[in-house]
């Protein structure tokens, strides 16, 4: 299993992603993405505007933020980031969005 990271350092999506990586200790590889001159090939990983991030595991990518936070939540459980109540999870993903 190999995670890349389309990454841009002053996003604060971006961000949001990669603290999600580092509190569930997952290893990743980050392209880094210069926002003013984004590279074409970002659009198809992206359509149709390219945006970071993009989060690539094992041939295929998920964009946007929050679902790729929500996809790593389920997919390394361990440690959990979102409480176990249903309620305090709403709460939760209320104060992401």
């Amino acid at each position: 299993m190999s995670i890349t990271l389309y990454d841009a350092p002053r996003c604060p999506f971006c961000a949001r992603t990669r603290i999600v990586l580092a509190e569930k200790g997952v290893p990743y590889d980050t392209v880094t993405i210069d926002l003013a001159d984004r590279p074409a090939w970002l659009v198809e990983h992206n359509p149709p505007d390219g945006r970071v991030p993009v989060l690539e595991e094992d041939g295929w990518t998920l964009p946007d933020s929050s679902v790729i936070d929500e996809y790593l939540e389920e997919r390394y459980p361990d440690p959990p980031l979102l409480p176990e109540d249903p309620g305090e999870r709403a709460a939760a993903r209320l104060l992401v969005f």
